[in-house]
């Protein structure tokens, strides 16, 4: 072989890219030494075994990586790092006729009914597939996926003696907890603090539960009126709750202590992260939408299509 070929040669051996593979939340699963010629296959292999599972996509920002094309061609060079996409093969839908039914994707059949017996306002499944959640007027259930047997019911503030209505109900990105939320449907003067009737105390909250044993294991108290909506950090830990009493508050959810209250002047409808987890977005039906940077509002965006 020509000398300079065989130079190259050696070199392109001798080089070798480190790709780091994150979950969405920014966990490390691993980190591998590829050569430019490898094919992406072996990097699919070794996630596929840390993660015990086939059903998964790898994203380069925001494209998918490109199956069948060596590291190099597939763009990834020495500091890469991939996103893993869990996906889920099943959907599950709620029903006003008291129930909730999972479904196959691919095979397009239901596989499993849940009879709730009362209107299921909506329903999830967990991030690893194995619990169905589903949301009635007054209380959340967490069924077995596998045998639709109801694990646990949580229950929200029953001994109010006023309608409570869950508001929301979702699983943490890991699967461990659940928040639900609640709105009473009485509305205490914002800003006052002054009951509408004599002995009210407010069941605008959030609660977290143990999603394992359906234990009660924090209440978010501080909203002033009903809450709409509840979610999760991508890492599960910061809970955002939105309401109408015109705040978005972040809770600690190891604590449940409230770490920040971002105040609108308007219904806040829905609230979520950004998948950096330093910008949070607000939107109400009225009002527009709002980014916020830790307590300040950055942009707002008042135009509808």
């Amino acid at each position: 072989m020509d000398e300079p070929l065989l130079k190259r040669a050696r070199r392109q051996l001798e080089i070798s890219y480190t790709v780091t593979v994150r979950l969405f939340s920014g966990q490390t699963v691993l980190s591998l030494r590829l050569q430019p010629r490898d094919d992406v296959l072996k990097l699919l292999e070794a996630v596929a075994t840390a993660l015990g599972s086939l059903s998964f996509e790898l994203l380069q920002g925001s494209h998918a990586l490109p199956r069948g094309q060596t590291v190099e061609a597939a763009g990834l060079h020495h500091g890469s790092e991939v996103t893993i996409v869990k996906l889920n093969r099943k959907l599950v839908s709620a029903s006003r006729d008291g129930t909730a039914k999972l479904w196959c994707l691919e095979t397009k059949e239901c596989t499993r009914t849940f009879e709730c017996n009362e209107e299921v306002k909506f329903a999830c499944l967990s991030p690893n597939g194995a619990t169905v959640l589903t949301a009635s007027d007054c209380d959340v259930k967490l069924w077995c996926a596998d045998s639709g047997e109801c694990r646990c019911t949580l229950m929200g503030p029953g001994e109010a003696p006023y309608f409570v209505l869950v508001s929301s109900a979702c699983f943490s990105p890991d699967g461990s907890a659940v928040l639900t939320t609640y709105s009473d449907g009485l509305t205490a003067t914002v800003g006052m603090g002054n009951p509408i009737f004599p002995g009210y105390v407010s069941h605008n909250v959030g609660k977290l539960w143990c999603a394992a044993s359906g234990e009660c294991l924090r209440t978010l108290l501080g909203h002033e009126d009903a809450i709409y909506f509840g979610n999760f950090s991508p890492d599960g830990c910061v809970v955002l709750t939105a309401s109408s009493d015109q705040k978005t508050k972040l809770w600690d959810a190891q604590t449940g202590t409230c770490t920040h209250s971002l105040h609108s002047w308007e219904d806040t409808h829905t609230a979520c992260f950004a998948p950096n987890q330093q910008t949070v977005f607000t939107g109400s039906l009225i009002g527009g939408a709002r980014l916020w940077h830790g307590s300040e509002c950055t942009h707002f965006l008042t135009e509808f299509c």
